[in-house]
């Protein structure tokens, strides 16, 4: 959707399917138990590079064959967007030719809800960093006891609250404004970032020559939080609509790249039309779902990722031996083998891989694979153990243990 996507050959792209294979078994991995409350969850789409666009605004290392959240050109006459140097300015800052990425607007895949947001970042490797994670679970209106995953890819700037921005494709506008240029009483502000102070230059995203005049199209700007007025953030679309059907009418008249984006706020399986509902947090292992998308994977979300062995049915057997698969591998004795079962992102199904395969990956020097390998560990350094990882049932946390420990379990 959006954007021609485009990853560097060799270890990245091989780095992404092994990624992909490990998440799909493993979606929704909690990384902690604290859980933190935001009050209010809001939406915008202001056309603007997101702050973690650049390498500077993390706290955190980025994983290895990954990068800052991409950024995009102009929405083409086809519907896409050309990717854009990481190093590109904001289109929302004078000579700045970066905007957001399309895809990077909520979407509901296999019945899962994900979205990208903007949260007040903490840039010295706090929580809030850039590129985390988090399944957002929410208590109130439309979207009680629904729950989403989130990746947060922009700074909100938010006054003294804890509010969480989605980024969605015809929601409201802010101070920045770099999606089209609205001459209707329902945007006075004037086009650009800052309110029009600076990117007045920068062509919109949506531009009126090749999309049309879009004047009065994209509904209000939302205003700053009043207290006690919460509801004063409303903006974009959900300005000028009001039940589902009105609002997907709405959504129909903007270009038609965005229309669909633009109806998830809405949609039964999307956000429902809720206002501004509070939502409870939770670390996760960032799904492969997201950082497909953005193009940015922290390296602590990677580790653990690997660290753990993917899951796989305890019924399922191998139909070519008849024999029970063994997750991780054997142990010490004699005979036993260096093999991992890991799920392929291109079938679905499980498969057995090598320690030379994972070495071949460059993934030789995680502690994961001294863990994991047996025979071949010389393959990739380090010294042989007959340690396997697994995630603990009850606290959701990676865990060693032994072969004598599974001897003892019986």
């Amino acid at each position: 959707m959006g954007r021609v996507r485009g990853m560097a050959a060799g270890s990245r792209i091989a780095t992404l399917v092994l990624l992909v294979s490990v998440a799909a078994a493993q979606d929704n991995v909690y990384m902690g138990q604290e859980y933190r409350s935001i009050d209010l969850t809001t939406r915008y789409f202001d056309g603007c590079k997101p702050a973690c666009g650049w390498t500077g605004n993390f706290g955190k290392e980025i994983a290895p064959g990954f990068g800052p959240v991409r950024g995009c050109g102009p929405v083409k006459p086809d519907g896409t967007q050309d990717r854009v140097p990481d190093g590109a300015y904001s289109a929302c800052s004078d000579g700045g030719t970066s905007y957001a990425c399309l895809d990077t607007s909520a979407f509901t895949e296999d019945g899962q809800r994900y979205a990208f947001a903007a949260i007040s970042l903490d840039t010295t490797g706090g929580p809030y960093s850039c590129c985390e994670c988090y399944e957002a679970t929410f208590s109130e209106g439309p979207m009680a006891g629904q729950s989403l995953q989130v990746q947060m890819i922009n700074n909100g700037g938010f006054v003294n609250r804890p509010l969480m921005d989605l980024h969605v494709v015809g929601a409201g506008k802010g101070d920045n404004n770099v999606v089209s240029v609205d001459n209707s009483a329902l945007d006075p502000a004037p086009y650009g970032g800052g309110l029009g102070k600076t990117g007045a230059d920068s062509p919109p995203l949506f531009s009126a020559e090749d999309w049309g005049d879009q004047s009065g199209l994209w509904g209000r700007r939302f205003s700053r939080y009043n207290p006690p007025n919460d509801v004063s953030y409303a903006g974009g679309i959900a300005s000028v609509c009001g039940d589902q059907t009105s609002c997907f009418e709405a959504c129909d008249d903007l270009p038609w790249p965005g229309r669909e984006m633009c109806k998830w706020e809405f949609a039964d399986d999307g956000f429902r039309g809720a206002s501004i509902p509070p939502a409870t947090l939770r670390r996760i292992a960032c799904p492969a779902a997201l950082y497909s998308r953005s193009g940015c994977l922290l390296r602590e979300d990677q580790d653990f990722l690997t660290s753990a062995p993917p899951a796989v049915d305890d019924d399922e057997e191998d139909q070519s031996s008849g024999e029970q698969p063994v997750e991780g591998g054997g142990g010490g004795e004699e005979g036993c083998e260096d093999e991992i079962w890991a799920t392929n992102g291109a079938t679905g199904e499980p498969e057995r891989y090598t320690c030379e395969d994972y070495a071949r990956w460059g993934f030789c020097d995680e502690d994961w694979m001294r863990g994991w390998c047996r025979k071949t560990c010389g393959t990739c350094g380090g010294e042989c153990s007959d340690e396997i990882w697994e995630v603990n049932s009850s606290t959701g946390q990676p865990e060693e243990h032994t072969c004598e420990d599974y001897a003892r379990w019986d």
